[in-house]
């Protein structure tokens, strides 16, 4: 296959929490922003998980409504398999 069509993994985690409102599903992912009272959050968790995801090629989806909870979605690429001459060649060094 082509390079980028070996497609995506989903790890889907939800939750029946508060949710989050509309209008605050923008900033979760900015650094430090936290709801969090002070010394409970640094709010860096969603920030660091985005840009890991990202640096590897995927992507993080965030889906929530006030009162009925939240889900988040990692998409994640799939790694590809290594041809076994490569692989032989791994083992003998």
């Amino acid at each position: 296959p082509e390079e980028g069509a070996w497609g995506l993994v989903a790890l889907t985690v939800r939750d029946d929490g508060c949710g989050i409102p509309k209008e605050r599903l923008n900033q979760v992912f900015d650094p430090f922003f936290t709801t969090k009272k002070r010394g409970q959050g640094t709010g860096l968790g969603l920030t660091m998980v985005a840009h890991v995801v990202r640096n590897h090629g995927g992507r993080v989806e965030l889906e929530s409504t006030p009162g009925q909870g939240t889900r988040v979605t990692v998409l994640w690429p799939v790694a590809r398999t290594v041809p076994e001459e490569r692989n032989a060649e791994r083992q003998a060094v």
